[in-house]
């Protein structure tokens, strides 16, 4: 792999060095077609598409698309049309301005709304509706939105539809919902409108919980002004037929048998449940079919060849009738399954597998998730997908000459490579142990047409782990895709909160900020139980819930009184007098005010032995607004003041330090930064250092550590360079969750927080977060300058065994 690896970079660059040719200049000629403005370019003698592309910022496959007699090759003194603005900004634009959530589909030749349908098991209805105006066939390379059913704001499936109770329902039956199944789905499953099924389950949502009971139609008496092609047949009028049931049939088999569906066996015979007895007869319905098939609706992620099995027909036919069917099919999916009087005649003559039968109804059984039995998955192969920005297509512009002789600090395609090779070191470990893995590695970095042809890679779908994109905008992509084919989706270095919220499969790697709202408040009884206690945040607005939770567990926590030795105070009220110039020794002692209470000496020296209990109010301070100014008016001469910094601006920040340093002199000031100081770089050591800053750090690394000398001294042997922070991250990301796949499998996003694991820079301990959909990292490194460096602390909230 690394070999290929070198390999590959090596031909990139050889190639894109011999591609270059003639200087390519813009032209400024401009011409609108179909609404669109365009370059017109004419080729001269030397230029190529690919130069051409170079010069005009858009890629080679923009030129083919518009121009499609180019791909036969170019001719001089052609004229090509290019557009003025590239596909990458247009799909920027689109994405900002669209108000769904959606992955783009690239179109093969002569692909139609249908097709998609079945590729991502979403309503045909659903993508026209994403794509309003765009007419199928669709033109090779053309971006098709595939949108996420539940965000389009007026979707047909998501109406409200009241509770219809003339509608006539199956007597006496109830459909389980299984894991993963839809309302689409069970719609499906039973040749119904998405709204007849809600108008016989009054409060159904669209989100179904597995073990949930629902009635089903009986027919498809429920019409609205939204229409589903869903017919398949077209059939004639139906002759009744009495069939015997035989020893260990099914309604399965019969519907094959006949050609028909379940629901018009159903129909056909009011009472009827799923479970029937040898001899018993069943009026069926036989149709004459023009193109004959029956309709199986997946319940369960499973093997084609287990659905070929199920029906006792060779997959190539079923993968005949289904074009764009891959090896795995998942909860939804409407396969076709060919009947013809060939397969008639074999149905007659042989039974459907007994133990086949058996496993696939064990399938469709929901069965609650167990997390506790957790042991390794020696007989599996795993496919997981690496996806590293590694930006092999700016080799194109590479000067050997100069590359070889200047270092290359902003080299893209190197930029993380160290990220790969600690990746690859944890998949060493990992087969090392017994995994038996497939790796795919792709280059995805924050383009969204690279990223787009990326999903198009026909494994991308049988992915069981996919690690990656590190860019927002591509992740976003990714993980819409990947929660479509339930795939579990990992942001190794992401700290938005939105990874963790917004999609269904999406796994966040840093830890979560909203703990800190419970971490913080417990360092208090350990490290600053006596301090005056200040929370300052950079603005009124941002995160305001999460600092107003912050202050009200801080105020639980904080003693509501402290008291001060009168002794002391009576010292600052002559050291106080003694500041100003003009007073003498026969004067009397000024009073002072001590944490906002009046203090008068002769008072205090009356009841010297004696203490004073002054209030232990939190202070909360906007700093846009009032900068340090209620600090300075109500911090403690004579006992500590611990400052909590919030805010996300590294300039906030800085400028607060500065501020609060200059009183050092004054004030004992501790300080602890949040949320995330560590990613501030170029912090004043002194001034952190001075305060004691104390913070939470997703990243830590101990180079005294057993575990990180190995792991360094391996990566030099591997790769004759020491490793970096991306290189310990590359390691541990990859180790931790493929560890977590070959123990899980399929349980990977159910029970993760039953493999907590202390690796090189933190310890992996995932949990949901209050309001959070998805699992991220709960467990907080806690960090202090000190002596002018930096040491992590015991843990004193107890983390690692709540």
């Amino acid at each position: 792999m690394r070999k290929y690896f070198i390999s590959l970079l090596l031909v990139f660059t050889v190639t894109y060095l011999f591609a270059q040719t003639i200087r390519v200049y813009k032209t400024d000629r401009i011409e609108e077609r179909e609404g669109k403005q365009y370059y017109v370019h004419t080729v001269l003698q030397g230029q190529t598409v690919y130069s051409i592309s170079k010069a005009y910022e858009v890629s080679t496959d923009e030129i083919y698309f518009e121009n499609p007699d180019t791909k036969d090759g170019i001719s001089i003194d052609q004229d090509l049309w290019i557009p003025t603005i590239n596909k990458e900004t247009e799909l920027n634009r689109e994405i900002k301005t669209t108000d769904f959530e959606f992955f783009y589909h690239i179109a093969k030749t002569n692909q139609n709304y249908r097709q998609l349908s079945d590729i991502y098991h979403i309503p045909e209805n659903t993508i026209r509706q994403a794509n309003a105006g765009l007419f199928a066939p669709f033109r090779e390379g053309s971006y098709i939105k595939i949108p996420v059913e539940e965000s389009l704001p007026s979707s047909s499936d998501s109406q409200d539809v009241s509770f219809d109770p003339n509608l006539q329902v199956i007597p006496d039956f109830r459909h389980t919902v299984s894991l993963g199944e839809t309302i689409y789905s069970i719609s499906k499953k039973y040749n119904v409108t998405v709204n007849s099924l809600r108008a016989v389950n009054p409060g159904l949502t669209g989100t179904l919980e597995p073990g949930d009971r629902l009635r089903i139609p009986k027919e498809q008496s429920y019409t609205d002004n939204v229409k589903e092609d869903i017919v398949e047949e077209k059939p004639q009028e139906p002759i009744n037929f009495k069939h015997r049931v035989r020893r260990k049939e099914t309604l399965y088999s019969i519907s094959r048998q006949y050609g028909v569906t379940l629901q018009e066996i159903y129909a056909e015979n009011p009472g009827l449940t799923s479970s029937i007895n040898e001899g018993q007869i069943i009026n069926v319905p036989t149709t004459s079919l023009d193109k004959p098939f029956v309709i199986y609706t997946v319940d369960k992620r499973t093997r084609l060849k287990k659905v070929a099995k199920l029906y006792n027909i060779p997959i190539y036919r079923i993968q005949d009738e289904n074009p764009s069917i891959g090896t795995k099919v998942y909860p939804g999916q409407r396969i076709r399954i060919p009947v013809g009087k060939m397969a008639l005649d074999q149905l007659e003559k042989e039974e459907v597998d007994a133990e086949l039968k058996e496993e696939v109804a064990k399938e469709a059984e929901p069965t609650p998730v167990r997390c506790r039995k957790i042991r390794p998955h020696y007989n599996k192969v795993f496919n997981v997908a690496l996806m590293i920005p590694l930006y092999l297509e700016e080799m194109d512009s590479l000067d050997m000459e100069k590359f070889l002789d200047e270092k290359q600090n902003g080299f893209y395609p190197f930029r993380y490579i160290e990220f790969y090779e600690g990746a690859l070191m944890a998949v060493d470990s990992l087969r090392k142990e017994g995994m038996n893995l497939k790796l795919f590695v792709f280059d995805v970095d924050q383009s969204i047409t690279k990223t787009t042809k990326v999903l198009q890679s026909p494994e991308i779908r049988n992915m069981d782990l996919i690690v990656g994109p590190f860019h927002s905008k591509s992740f976003d992509q990714v993980a819409l895709f990947a929660g479509n084919f339930n795939i579990p989706v990992v942001n190794p270095l992401s700290y938005r909160d939105k990874v963790a919220n917004k999609y269904p499969t999406a796994i966040k790697v840093k830890s979560d900020r909203r703990k800190l709202v419970e971490l913080v408040p417990r360092l208090i009884p350990e490290y600053y139980q006596d301090d005056k206690v200040f929370l300052i945040s950079h603005t009124s607005y941002k995160d305001a819930d999460i600092v107003t939770d912050l202050a009200n567990n801080l105020k639980t926590t904080i003693k509501p009184q402290q008291k001060l030795s009168n002794n002391d105070l009576y010292n600052l009220t002559v050291a106080v007098a003694h500041r100003d110039t003009t007073y003498t020794t026969d004067q009397p002692l000024p009073s002072i005010k001590v944490e906002g209470l009046d203090i008068y000496p002769d008072t205090i020296e009356s009841q010297i032995f004696d203490s004073t209990i002054v209030n232990n109010d939190l202070i909360r301070i906007n700093y846009m607004k009032d900068s340090i100014h209620p600090f300075l008016d109500n911090a403690s001469p004579l006992r500590n003041n611990l400052v909590i910094l919030y805010g996300d601006s590294k300039a906030f920040m800085m400028d607060a330090m500065n501020r609060l340093n200059e009183h050092r002199d004054t004030f004992n000031i501790r300080l602890v930064g949040l949320p995330q100081i560590e990613r501030f770089n170029n912090l004043d050591n002194t001034q952190a250092n001075n305060m004691n800053l104390t913070y939470f750090s997703t990243n830590y690394i101990d180079y005294n550590s057993d575990q990180t000398e190995r792991f360094i001294k391996q990566f030099r042997e591997e790769y004759k360079t020491e490793p970096g922070i991306y290189g310990f991250n590359g390691f541990d990301v990859t180790y931790y969750f493929l560890n977590a796949l070959f123990n899980l499998d399929d349980r990977l996003t159910k029970c993760l927080e039953h493999v907590p694991l202390d690796l090189m820079l933190t310890r992996y301990k995932f949990g949901k977060a209050e309001g959070a959909a998805n699992y991220q990292n709960t467990y907080w490194n806690l960090i202090r300058y000190e002596g002018l460096t930096k040491r992590k602390l015991p843990d004193p909230v107890n983390q690692e065994n709540e």
